[in-house]
This record gives structure tokens, sequence and C-alpha cells, in this order.
């Protein structure tokens, strides 16, 4: 069993990946937002896992870089994946893969507006929660937005879902 814990400026993630190498048996994941107290969140999240298990940990606190733990998850899922996007409340990644490893970082300079809090509060708006938008994520499609001004991508996005364009 493997435990990815990431402490980010917003919340605390913790991923659980239960199963061998051949491919995880069992995916389970929190995500829940610390209010400043990043400690005292963990430990209540890590109530709902079990013990045991190795642990990484990447973010504030964190001993682990976030493109290393996302590789490792990549291996451990066994998967062939060409990019996976790290949202976090106040900055936005692209990680471009080949053969389950990161060959290039992409990520703004600009300001935060425009990732995770923000694309939280959009999901929010669709009626969805994070988890049903992370399921329904594998199966849609990919409409441009602008994506410099927050503003602008959300008016991109009410206008693509008042033309039922998404």
């Amino acid at each position: 069993m493997f435990i990815g814990i990431n402490i980010g400026a917003l919340a605390v993630k913790v991923a659980c990946l239960d199963g061998d190498r051949s491919g995880p048996s069992r995916v389970s994941w929190r995500v829940v937002p610390h209010q400043g107290q990043p400690v005292q969140a963990l430990d209540h999240i890590l109530k709902d896992f079990p013990a045991g298990g190795s642990y990484g940990v990447c973010g504030y606190l964190g001993h682990l870089s976030e493109a290393a733990a996302t590789e490792a998850a990549i291996r451990f899922v066994g998967e062939d994946f060409d990019a996976v996007a790290s949202l976090g409340g106040e900055t936005f990644a692209v990680y471009l893969l080949a053969g389950g490893r990161i060959f290039t970082t992409l990520s703004h300079n600009q300001c935060a507006a425009g990732s995770g809090e923000f694309l939280v509060q959009q999901i929010g708006r669709l009626g969805l929660t994070l988890d049903e938008a992370i399921r329904r994520s594998f199966d849609g499609k990919i409409v441009p937005l602008a994506s410099r001004c927050s503003v602008h991508c959300k008016s991109d996005i009410t206008h693509k879902l008042n033309r039922k364009e998404a």
C-alpha cells in the first residue's frame, strides 16, 4: 500500500493506492481544505486511511518533489498517460509525459486566479462535486478556454454552456 500526501496552499490531499505493481486493486483519496492548519487537517484525514504502508509527502512540509511523486504514481497505476495536470489552489502545472516519464513541465507565471481554487468554483457553478467532475473528465471532450485571465475564462465557460458547446 502506498499513501501519497500533498500539503498545498489551501488543502491537504491524500491518495491511497492499495495493491501491487501490476496495478492497484483499490484507489481512494480525500481532499480537505486546511484553513491555515495543515497538520491538523492531515491528522483528521489520516484517520480514514489504514495504518502501515509506504508514505510520501510533497508540497509544504514535504520531502518529495511533486514531479517525483507524479512519476511514482504513474508507474504504480501502470497507465500510459500523455499528460498529468496539477491544479493547486495557487499554482497550475501540466506535466507532459513519454513512456511514463516527465519530459517537460508547463506552468503559468500569471496570477493565481486561474488555478485550482478558480476551477473548484467553476465546478461548483456546474452543480458538480469535485469527485464527479474528476470522474466525468475521463469521458469528456476538450473545450478551448481563455487561460491567461480568470475573468475571460469564466466568460468563455458561460458562453460555451449557454450555446450547449460543453
